[in-house]
């Protein structure tokens, strides 16, 4: 193998935005271990009753189930055929590649790969970037109400406790960055009513490749527009104040257990605005699987509620330790599926709904 072709190997896109994800999760993880004693977060973490674990687990478990409703129904509108359970078992297997197996194939590929057999990759590609683009909506959204209430000044609300003020103007300002990037997601979705195919012709192309690669675009775009639909968009919203109002009560619940919620507890608003926020931040594609970052968003986000940074970092360690469980579950679908030598897919109809 020359040299030339060495390096094209080792300079693979994919290889190189992992080695930075991982990177930054060691970076991310050693801020938050310099300032957080393990052993204590461990130790709190091993106090809980065994019942809030196996809550914090099924409301996890519950998030997911709704979070495939919203997948199934971004199908349905590109036009696919498959039911809920095959949708489901997509699922649990990309939450397999994406937390357990090490590798450059994350939970966005294996759904495009299992949904796009038999069928249109390209209106799969589309079906799972839709729905990205939602749940980053939804949460955007959500989190970016604080800003609006401190804008207004009502403040009381929310039920924030009287914190350290730094964390709470922290908290308005990454608030604010939310607001702003939800209204841009939502701009993009206006773009996306543009009719490119009018306007772009893949034959008037000097050579094949770019003609194909304009069609896949144009293809791709026509499915992100089939997506937006009231219903679509509205079953994003509802599953998203289902989903994310129970796991705040988990959080809630999680603060009167180890008694981080103080003399006067926090709302429930401005539990729900902080996890929104955490959410969101660990969520983009930044750090490998959101570690570190998402221990770092508890650390930062829940400071403005009054919780301690051990305290913050245990939550965030039962909230990943129940993603890996899930992550199992993906396994078993998995080894289902090889021994059964076929997998789900999601085939899309000849034409959209």
């Amino acid at each position: 193998m020359s040299a030339r072709a060495g390096w094209r190997r080792y300079a693979n896109p994919k290889l190189l935005g992992l080695i930075a994800q991982v990177t930054i999760s060691a970076l991310l993880l050693k801020m938050v271990l310099t300032d957080v004693k393990l052993d204590v977060a461990l130790s709190t973490v091993r106090q809980l009753p065994m019942e809030f674990l196996l809550l914090a687990f099924g409301v996890l478990l519950g998030m997911q189930l709704g979070i495939v409703l919203r997948w199934w129904t971004v199908l349905r509108a590109v036009g696919g055929t498959a039911g809920y359970v095959d949708t489901l078992k997509i699922t649990l297997v990309g939450f397999l590649f994406n937390n357990v197996v090490p590798g450059l194939m994350g939970q966005d590929a294996a759904r495009v790969y299992y949904a796009g057999r038999g069928a249109s990759y390209v209106d799969a590609g589309a079906s799972v970037l839709f729905d990205k683009i939602l749940g980053l909506l939804v949460m955007a959204s959500f989190a970016g109400v604080v800003a609006g209430v401190f804008a207004l000044g009502a403040e009381g609300l929310l039920g924030l406790p009287q914190s350290d003020p730094a964390a709470l103007a922290l908290l308005n300002q990454a608030s604010l960055i939310c607001l702003l990037a939800s209204g841009a997601l939502v701009l993009g979705l206006v773009f996306l009513m543009v009719p490119v195919e009018r306007m772009l012709r893949p034959e008037r192309m000097a050579r094949p490749w770019m003609a194909r690669s304009l069609a896949a675009l144009i293809g791709l775009v026509v499915g992100l527009r089939s997506c937006v639909r009231p219903r679509v968009l509205g079953m994003g919203y509802l599953v998203g104040i289902v989903c994310y109002g129970a796991l705040a009560l988990v959080y809630a619940r999680y603060m009167c257990l180890t008694g981080e919620a103080g003399s006067v507890a926090p709302g429930f608003w401005a539990v729900f605005s902080a996890l929104a926020l955490t959410l969101t931040l660990t969520n983009l594609p930044i750090s490998f699987n959101g570690i570190g970052i998402r221990e770092h968003a508890h650390v930062v986000f829940f400071a403005a509620l009054g919780m301690g940074k051990e305290a913050a970092v245990g939550i965030a360690l039962v909230q990943y330790a129940s993603l890996v469980g899930l992550s199992l579950l993906g396994l078993v679908v998995w080894l289902s599926m090889k021994g059964h030598g076929k997998s789900p897919s999601c085939g899309t109809a000849n034409e959209r709904e």
